[in-house]
């Protein structure tokens, strides 16, 4: 299909390969926004040589809930390749009926857990264990964690604003998006 050929396109030389598919797509400033938004986040997060070498394919969705059987998801980040130790190819899934704003913070969000697996800061066993910054934390009998008192989520809740606000006031690439010029 023709008109998918501009959305598989392979960012130039020195930046992440990105691939967006899903709801909404045929908004083309939507998804350059988002191109711009997670490599910008990307840069900010990891080192130049790291994120040349990320494979991202973000999917957006008209409905998370029924994508992932659970309310209020607004986004997640999983790894697609094998190599646990070293992960370099990602997919974001991304509700697409949230606001642009709270889409970008999401992307942020999601972005922050990218970076934690790229760096080997976060790892997720299959027996149900995980580690986070070299410390291996196991499921104890009766504790349960809340969702936003682990340690990587505080993180990226934390970051997620921080980079969005860095996004709006260092680039015009919320500019762009808004007034509709494609020099994005």
């Amino acid at each position: 299909n023709s008109c998918n050929i501009w959305r598989s396109r392979i960012m130039e030389a020195g930046k992440m390969n990105i691939n967006i598919d899903g709801y909404r797509t045929q908004n083309k400033r939507l998804i350059k926004l988002l191109e711009n938004s997670a490599e910008y986040y990307g840069r900010s997060l990891m080192r130049k040589d790291l994120c040349k070498n990320i494979v991202l394919d973000i999917t957006l969705h008209k409905n998370m809930d029924n994508t992932f059987g659970t309310n209020n998801i607004l986004g997640w980040v999983g790894i697609l390749d094998y190599n646990l130790y070293r992960p370099r190819e990602f997919q974001i899934d991304l509700c697409a009926t949230q606001s642009t704003p709270k889409m970008l913070m999401s992307l942020a969000h999601e972005m922050v857990h990218l970076s934690q697996f790229a760096q080997c800061r976060l790892r997720h066993f299959n027996d149900g264990s995980t580690m986070w910054n070299k410390e291996k934390l196991l499921k104890v009998k009766g504790e349960k964690l809340t969702y936003k008192n682990l340690p990587w989520e505080k993180e990226a809740f934390r970051r997620e604003a921080e980079l969005f606000v860095e996004l709006v006031n260092t680039t015009n690439i919320m500019d762009e998006y808004v007034d509709g010029i494609n020099t994005i």
